[in-house]
């Protein structure tokens, strides 16, 4: 690419090459591939960046990448000065040369981090692990979805733990009905709330860390950075999030209702272990 020599490009992807543009729902084939690559290199401006996000298994790699140029025609349409950036999903085969990329919108981290799972164990022989990694990807998937309580809870493991490290946050928690009502407990304070991964800090086969920005109709913070990890099964058996500041502090929560708030502390002290002076005083 960077030597611009078109020749060459046959030599870097497969016969059986596969691209997919989710964004248009458009797929193409080698010979498309080819032609679209000779398109934007006509432009004597054109560049390429791309940075490495995730890799899982042999295979495959998550990219952020930026493409910009000072004029490209691309199936019949003229454009002027560009900058376009994307997620892809790269797969490249034995011989390390390029048989699958998928080609995701800058903001649906979370569905390009969902589809690496889900790829991933495609790619895995029949087996136990195959049978994991499924049942890994069905959970992922769960997590990167619009935030919806029902589905995410069938994604926990009976025996899972939470450690929440804010200011304000559940602390410890431990055991799938215990997250679900502190869970809903949560939402009882914030109206429409939604989710999204904005960055990919690391990732494995079963565990990832994740940063997530979260949002509601009264105000829009960063919530920090959950880690997840998976059991044989698949189902989440751990989840981390540190401490993210002083944002705990913000006006937003002064203005929860009551009936909320006595909720939320009553999640709280019936997973905290007692103080000392209350020990002392059930003695």
């Amino acid at each position: 690419m960077a030597a611009r020599d078109m020749d060459a490009l046959p030599g870097l992807v497969t016969d059986d090459y596969e691209g997919i543009h989710h964004p248009t729902g458009l797929t193409y084939e080698l010979a498309g591939a080819l032609a679209r690559m000779r398109e934007l290199l006509q432009d004597p401006d054109v560049t390429f960046a791309q940075e490495p996000l995730a890799m899982l298994g042999d295979a495959l790699a998550l990219f952020r990448t930026v493409g910009s140029g000072s004029a490209a025609s691309l199936q019949g349409f003229d454009v002027g000065p560009y900058e376009i950036h994307t997620l892809m999903l790269a797969e490249v085969g034995t011989q390390g040369r390029r048989r699958r990329t998928e080609t995701f919108a800058d903001d649906h981290l979370g569905d390009a981090v969902a589809r690496l799972y889900q790829r991933h164990a495609e790619l895995l022989p029949d087996g136990p692990a195959r049978t994991r990694a499924t049942a890994t990807a069905r959970s992922v998937a769960a997590r990167m979805a619009p935030f919806d309580l029902e589905r995410l809870a069938t994604t926990f493991a009976a025996d899972i733990e939470v450690v929440d490290h804010r200011t304000v946050g559940f602390g410890t928690l431990r055991g799938a009905e215990r997250l679900r009502h502190a869970l809903r407990a949560f939402l009882d304070l914030i109206d429409a709330f939604a989710w999204r991964a904005v960055d990919v800090l690391a990732l494995e086969a079963d565990a990832f860390l994740l940063r997530y920005v979260g949002s509601g109709t009264e105000a829009r913070r960063r919530l920090g950075l959950p880690a997840h990890a998976a059991r044989a099964d698949g189902l989440r058996r751990r989840r981390l999030v540190p401490p993210v500041g002083s944002a705990s502090t913000s006006s937003t929560r002064r203005r929860r209702s009551r009936a909320s708030t006595r909720s939320w502390e009553r999640s709280r002290r019936a997973t905290r272990p007692p103080r000392a002076s209350e020990r002392r005083d059930r003695q």
